[in-house]
């Protein structure tokens, strides 16, 4: 029987995916990501023990994934959507 990690291994998943999905450079994909990452550690809030420990190996798996994905959304660039901001630009000397 596996322990159920702690508040803090816990909590330290849910910012390092939240981190990883927020380095998405498309606007739709990052907001999937940052979405289904909120809704995933809602819907696992009650769990503990085996179940727990379960779900924090399939969140540390989900976090090398995204990993990759981040990779190659930068490899890989899409334009940008009319929802992102304008980036901003340097100030001119003059």
């Amino acid at each position: 029987m596996a322990a159920a990690p702690s508040r803090q291994h816990v909590l330290g998943l849910f910012r390092s995916l939240l981190r990883q999905a927020g380095r998405m450079e498309d606007y739709n994909f990052r907001s999937y990501a940052q979405r289904r990452v909120a809704m995933g550690f809602q819907e696992g809030r009650a769990l503990s023990g085996e179940e727990a420990a379960r779900e924090y190996q399939e969140g540390l798996k989900n976090l090398e994934m995204l990993k990759r994905q981040v990779l190659i959304s930068h490899l890989y660039p899409s334009k940008r959507s009319v929802m992102e901001p304008e980036p901003r630009k340097a100030p001119t000397l003059g």
